[in-house]
């Protein structure tokens, strides 16, 4: 046990610290067995529990973490023309009240998303995020992605356009993470293409790209691993109108052991589809591609 009382700030910076490496390993999709504890001072401390608002007992009265699970009666809300989200209440008064004494010292927050339901659960992770408000009628707090002091104060053209950005980009994990979640579950998580069955190497591919107004439904989506995936996006890899791999050949040696085996071996095959015809492909989508 520590020889002195953690210090507010120590706690969170190691839990964000935390949570920032998670992030980068697992992107947005990271496994709920990995996000409930961190390390602090040689301690193991709760992240989340099976409330939304979460306060470890290492803290005195403010929360650390904010949740939203997929089984949930709340619905968070993001604003597509501001910079926030809205945060239901929690059911008690007194978790609520550690939200607030944590706006009123301006301290950040993180924000859990869950993304993929049970068994093993699977979490998206914003954070660092800052309570700015709270409306006791429609028992909602407002969550931003920048600290109070930079909203309260003079915000320059060049901070709004950062805010606005942050929001977008906010908004890009979230679909991002719930697409890759029912293209997975209609392609029983399993690539198309080679049928690996490891989840987390696994991606939702968009067959007509955000970039390009590509819309998130199941069918312009395909279950891809991490290799395929990067080899649709570079056109070394495509899949026909009628649901067969085509591998550009100029692109792949064929004294390349791994090429062959990775891309060339499923030159001509057929594509796993979900078992329900509706969640195949767009035809017309891939076509274009």
């Amino acid at each position: 046990m520590p020889t002195a009382p953690y210090s507010e700030h120590e706690i969170r910076d190691a839990a964000l610290a935390h949570c920032e490496a998670l992030r980068a390993a697992w992107g947005e999709a990271v496994p709920a067995r990995l996000l409930r504890r961190f390390p602090c001072r040689g301690e193991w401390i709760n992240l989340y529990a099976q409330q939304g608002v979460f306060k470890p007992k290492q803290l005195s009265d403010t929360a650390l973490s904010l949740r939203t699970t997929l089984g949930s009666r709340y619905q968070d809300e993001v604003h597509v023309d501001g910079n926030t989200i809205d945060y239901d209440y929690a059911p008690s008064d007194h978790q609520n009240a550690y939200v607030k004494r944590a706006a009123d010292q301006n301290l950040p927050l993180i924000y859990l998303v869950q993304v993929k339901a049970k068994p093993d659960p699977e979490y998206m992770v914003a954070s660092p995020v800052f309570v700015t408000g709270w409306n006791d009628r429609t028992r909602k707090f407002q969550v931003r992605f920048e600290p109070i002091a930079q909203a309260a104060g003079q915000v320059s053209e060049s901070n709004l356009i950062e805010q606005r950005y942050g929001l977008r980009v906010m908004r890009a994990r979230l679909h991002q993470a719930h697409f890759r979640r029912e293209v997975l579950a209609a392609y029983r998580n399993r690539c198309s293409i080679c049928e690996l069955r490891v989840r987390p190497l696994l991606d939702g591919a968009h067959i007509t790209p955000d970039s390009a107004d590509g819309e998130p439904i199941i069918q312009n989506g395909l279950a891809m691993c991490a290799s395929h995936h990067r080899a649709f996006d570079r056109k070394i890899l495509r899949v026909t109108e009628d649901y067969t791999v085509e591998v550009d050949r100029d692109q792949v040696s064929a004294q390349d052991r791994a090429g062959k085996t990775t891309l060339l071996d499923h030159h001509g095959q057929p594509i796993c589809l979900p078992k329900d015809e509706a969640q195949w492909p767009d035809r017309e989508r891939l076509a274009a591609v």
